[in-house]
């Protein structure tokens, strides 16, 4: 006879037993009072089945049992939206308020409101909003979320007026969506007037109103209003601010050329920090301020408070002392992480690579990296890629190719690695202009085992008719090779 969809029903929402496995015990042993609850396997048929597959089977539980839509139904919805199956938690919503039992109060009215504004989009939010004619504040500010998600700055600032006339503008939540308005719309200079105006009505800011305020201030360069607002931070002790609040303003303060009050505020930041990720951001940030010293003491007191170092911090450190042309002590660095418990990884030797080529030293990076492989780590194609970029800019054109070409064997054994756009380019420009065309059908042959011929083969085959060769003969091998060639470059 086959199992009923009641009881399937009941497996795909009931949390998994030990005898899960067999079928037919889990659902015999289900009581009929179990709570339902979202699991994996409900999870996986709601993503995979029809749309129209869930309802039937929620009607026949429904009918059986009448206290579920009360009880259950609402679980279901809510779960399903923040695993973010938006429409699946609208279809469930709307065929329970067809039921004679009706969810009316304001808190349901807006969660189905946000749920027709990410399914469906604003003008059926705007016709749902009408037609529920509820002015509580929860109303108003789900679809002042729309708005200002939208960008539609007019209907964003005509509701949010609206919205204090009626005196339901009480929350630092639909003060915080204004200032994030007029921030993503280059008007920061607009936040501390909208930050008055909070604390001339009796609404508390909030952290992220202070927040958002402060990258107004770093914005508008205002470092005098940012002053006044660190102050007032300090001063409000029934608010959490962390240590990356302190560290953000920091580098507000650093990039507007104030050191003295980064550090200031740095020093807050230490006291607070606990983590490595915290330690990371001070090192790099008296590495930008340029104290060797303070780098170095952060580097052993992280030590100290997470027991270990990983790889993430190596490259924080490694990036950073580059920064003072301290090669010895990087390379030495180098070798302690390789010489560590950590599962020693490319990624490390690529940020002492990355400080070499920016510091000009191109091949003092390429003998690192030869020495690293002669050492058994494996090469990836993203080191030869910043060796090659690194002899771009010193214009050394043929060992950019080559380093490149070395990449480009390794790209395929990378799963997602392509080169840079602007390397290929620059590299394909020369060769379009001084290689001959094998180099050229070579080159292009490697490419194509990670990157498409699109454009950029195009004006490279263009560039080298210009110098007397035979784009069709090039054009042909690669055919002959079953590599796809674009319509643009067949063209040619």
């Amino acid at each position: 006879m086959g199992i009923p969809k009641l009881l399937i029903l009941k497996q795909l929402f009931t949390k998994p037993t030990k005898s899960h496995f067999n079928l037919t015990r889990t659902l015999c042993s289900v009581p009929t009072n179990t709570p339902l609850s979202i699991s994996p396997e409900f999870v996986k048929f709601v993503t995979s089945s029809p749309r129209s597959s869930v309802i039937p089977l929620l009607e026949q539980y429904f009918n059986e049992d009448k206290n579920v839509l009360e009880s259950e139904v609402p679980k279901i919805i809510r779960d399903l939206r923040k695993r973010k199956l938006f429409d699946r938690a609208l279809e469930v919503l709307e065929w329970a308020n067809r039921k004679p039992v009706r969810h009316t109060d304001s808190g349901v009215l807006s969660f189905h409101l946000d749920l027709i504004g990410k399914v469906r989009g604003i003008a059926p939010a705007e016709k749902f909003f009408e037609e529920a004619n509820d002015h509580s504040e929860k109303m108003y500010s789900c679809l002042l979320n729309f708005y200002v998600q939208g960008m539609l700055v007019d209907k964003s600032l005509s509701l949010f007026e609206k919205m204090k006339e009626m005196g339901i503008a009480s929350s630092p939540l639909t003060y915080n969506k204004v200032m994030s308005l007029y921030l993503k719309n280059r008007l920061p200079d607009k936040l501390l007037d909208l930050l008055l105006e909070m604390q001339d009505k009796g609404v508390s800011p909030d952290e992220i109103s202070y927040k958002l305020c402060l990258k107004g201030c770093a914005l508008t360069s205002d470092f005098d209003s940012m002053d006044k607002l660190v102050k007032a931070i300090k001063d409000q002790h029934h608010l959490s601010f962390d240590w990356l609040t302190y560290a953000t303003v920091a580098s507000y303060y650093l990039d507007g050329g104030h050191p003295e009050k980064a550090i200031t505020c740095l020093q807050i930041a230490e006291d607070m920090v606990r983590d490595r990720v915290g330690y990371n951001f001070l090192i790099s940030s008296y590495a930008k301020l340029g104290d060797v010293t303070k780098v170095t003491e952060l580097w052993q007191k992280q030590k100290d408070v997470c027991k270990s170092h990983r790889n993430h911090d190596y490259m924080v450190m490694l990036s950073s002392l580059m920064k003072f042309d301290m090669f010895e002590q990087a390379e030495g660095l180098l070798e302690e992480c390789r010489a560590s418990s950590n599962e020693y990884n490319h990624c490390v030797v690529d940020a002492l690579l990355s400080g070499y080529v920016q510091k000009g030293l191109v091949e003092k990076a390429e003998k690192l990296l030869e020495d690293q492989i002669s050492k058994n780590t494996t090469p990836v194609p993203i080191s030869w890629g910043i060796i090659s970029e690194g002899y771009i800019k010193c214009q050394n054109m043929q060992k950019a190719v080559q380093c490149m070409e070395k990449a480009l064997r390794l790209g395929p054994q990378q799963k997602g690695w392509a080169p840079k756009r602007a390397v290929i380019s620059n590299i394909l420009t020369w060769l379009g202009q001084h290689g001959d065309n094998d180099q050229v059908y070579e080159f292009l042959k490697l490419m194509s085992r990670v990157a498409p011929m699109n454009k950029n083969t195009f004006l490279t085959l263009k560039a080298s008719s210009k110098h007397g060769k035979d784009v069709n003969v090039i054009l042909q091998r690669l055919k002959d090779d079953n590599i796809d060639v674009d319509e643009e470059t067949s063209k040619l």
